[in-house]
């Protein structure tokens, strides 16, 4: 039901390293029908999306959310803090997104897995991320401009942080204090450093 495949994708992504599955399109569509008839899931992958869907679409009972492999570049105004409580994972991943709202994490609180890697432009996060108690893993690889993450100290449920591909070349802040974590740098050179 999966095959391997060399993708595009991560050859404009500088990500030659990594391998990928592909489902066939028709039990893909099936799986993604049945996920979506049960309202808890919004799985929009790789449909070359130039913005995130709109508020209507971001229902409260939302448990999973995939929107990667998209070219999103923004979070319009009008959805900068969507009331999705139940939400445990995100991803974001292989987009174009260079600025997330401040307050658009204030109402995720469930948030369990948050992958924003492979969005080149972004710069920063935005401080509502420090306030995800329940989030167990973050990725941001090949966020390549990436060079501030805020105090992940409140995030005490964190396990995994991957920050390789990224400017940033130290922890951040607030780290110290985990003990069962796993975190990867990636120095310019491009050796791994675990901690």
């Amino acid at each position: 039901m999966l095959e391997s495949v060399e993708t595009f994708e991560f050859k404009v992504f500088g990500d030659e390293d990594e391998y990928a599955v592909k489902m066939h399109d028709l039990l893909r569509n099936l799986a993604l029908d049945i996920a979506s008839k049960h309202h808890r899931f919004l799985g929009k992958a790789g449909m070359k999306m130039k913005k995130l869907p709109g508020r209507e679409e971001w229902r409260e009972d939302l448990q999973k959310v995939s929107l990667m492999m998209n070219s999103i570049e923004e979070v319009p105004r009008d959805l900068s803090s969507p009331k999705c409580e139940t939400l445990t994972t995100l991803l974001l991943s292989g987009n174009k997104l260079v600025i997330i709202p401040e307050s658009f994490f204030e109402r995720m609180h469930l948030l369990r897995i948050l992958d924003l890697s492979k969005n080149h432009e972004m710069e920063s996060l935005p401080n509502s991320v420090s306030k995800l108690e329940n989030l167990t893993t973050l990725l941001l690889r090949s966020c390549k401009l990436l060079k501030m993450v805020p105090s992940l100290s409140s995030c005490v449920a964190l396990t995994k942080l991957d920050l390789c591909k990224s400017a940033i070349e130290e922890l951040p802040e607030g780290m110290e204090m985990f003990v069962e974590i796993h975190a990867i740098l990636c120095c310019s050179r491009g050796t791994h450093r675990q901690v």
